[in-house]
């Protein structure tokens, strides 16, 4: 296993400033991924930021 990106303890975290939910708790988001590694090189997952980064919405 990579230490420096083991998907767990090092996840590369993107989190938008001024981003808010609405009273109901619902937030709309549109986020476009590129691919920029080699074919059949890459894995990719997106979690929801939630208070801390060991604390997701998968």
């Amino acid at each position: 296993m990579n230490s420096k990106n083991d998907n767990g303890q090092n996840t590369a975290n993107f989190k938008k400033e001024g981003v808010e939910s609405n009273p109901s708790g619902n937030t709309n988001v549109n986020v476009d991924f590129i691919d920029n590694s080699n074919e059949n090189q890459s894995r990719f997952g997106v979690f929801l930021y939630h208070k801390d980064n060991s604390n997701n919405i998968s």
